[in-house]
């Protein structure tokens, strides 16, 4: 590119500038982008300019107005100014362009606190509880399925929709709670559920939020562009509580394929966990546990405060309901 301060803008220097930053908020795959982590499925990606033609100042305007709203997502820091170049501008003024585009894509899979919204319960895996006395390991298998929404780019499919919601900061929250027993067991197990807190299954990782105790195993590196079709633990945590130390919770992950017919980098679409309560104490304290288990289970996506669509829906499933 020839764009430097002081020199003359042509069509190629502003159109290299466009797709590095649309390779962050479109498919990420524009002009050879290599999707995967890069996308957000934004529809408001900036148009190129024809060759030889001029790069007006209402082009330059919408260039920087995205990459400053891209970068406000992400919670990242400007070095272009706060105004919108305008007719007569030179390109001394604007030399951040390049800076801030390298921190675009570098920062592209972080969102700011406030570019995140509220918590969205999943229908049919939030709530799903077992109110009968168990003994022995338990599960609940369910899926959390992802769309293209309506506001999705053309020609979006529901892998790249799982893509924009994880690059776009998304995540899982998992957890479980415990009520109504009354014997020592149910106790240690009421424990150790609050020990668990909430799991976050992201993008990059698995991470823990509350609780306490430490876990023997937080898969800390694997998350939506680590699965494969194969179930994968990321969560493991055992009681502390005398006698029943050999009890546990676990927590596996795995998608539906990791094939993506578009070569665009998905995952899958349609995630499978299994979250396994594991009564696993064979001592002269063995009994029967009375309490009473709930699953909580919702997903936190991007809010429209610096993005301009959400290109993502999400469903879930129960298959295994605590048995």
């Amino acid at each position: 590119m020839t764009y430097s301060a002081g020199s003359t803008i042509d069509a190629a220097d502003y159109n290299g500038f466009r797709t590095r930053l649309n390779q962050v908020i479109g498919l990420g795959t524009e002009n050879g982008g290599s999707g995967g982590n890069s996308g957000y499925g934004q529809t408001n990606t900036v148009s190129a300019v024809s060759a030889g033609g001029t790069v007006t100042a209402n082009e330059w305007a919408t260039l920087f107005s995205r990459l400053r709203s891209t970068l406000s997502h992400q919670g990242s820091s400007a070095t272009i100014t706060a105004s919108n170049p305008a007719t007569g501008d030179t390109i001394a003024i604007k030399s951040g362009l390049d800076t801030d585009l390298t921190t675009a894509n570098t920062n592209r899979t972080t969102a700011a606190a406030g570019s995140l919204a509220s918590a969205v319960n999943i229908t049919n895996v939030n709530g799903t509880a077992r109110t009968s006395s168990w003994n022995g390991a338990i599960s609940h298998v369910f899926t959390v399925t992802f769309g293209a929404s309506g506001t999705a780019p053309s020609g979006a499919t529901a892998q790249d929709a799982a893509r924009f919601f994880f690059n776009t900061g998304g995540y899982i929250n998992i957890g479980v709670s415990g009520a109504n027993g009354s014997s020592s067991q149910d106790t240690a197990w009421s424990n150790l559920l609050s020990a668990m807190g909430t799991i976050r299954f992201g993008g990059a990782g698995t991470t823990k939020s509350g609780g306490s105790g430490t876990p023997s195993t937080l898969a800390t590196s694997v998350g939506y562009h680590q699965l494969t079709t194969t179930n994968q633990l990321i969560f493991r945590q055992y009681d502390t509580t005398a006698n029943y130390t050999a009890n546990l919770i676990e927590l596996y992950v795995k998608t539906d394929t990791v094939t993506d017919a578009n070569s665009r980098g998905g995952k899958g679409s349609v995630l499978t966990f299994t979250l396994t309560l594991n009564d696993a104490h064979s001592n002269a304290f063995f009994d029967t546990v009375a309490l009473d288990v709930t699953t909580a289970c919702s997903y936190v996506g991007h809010n429209t405060t610096y993005l301009n669509n959400v290109a993502w829906t999400v469903t879930g499933a129960t298959t295994t309901s605590w048995a």
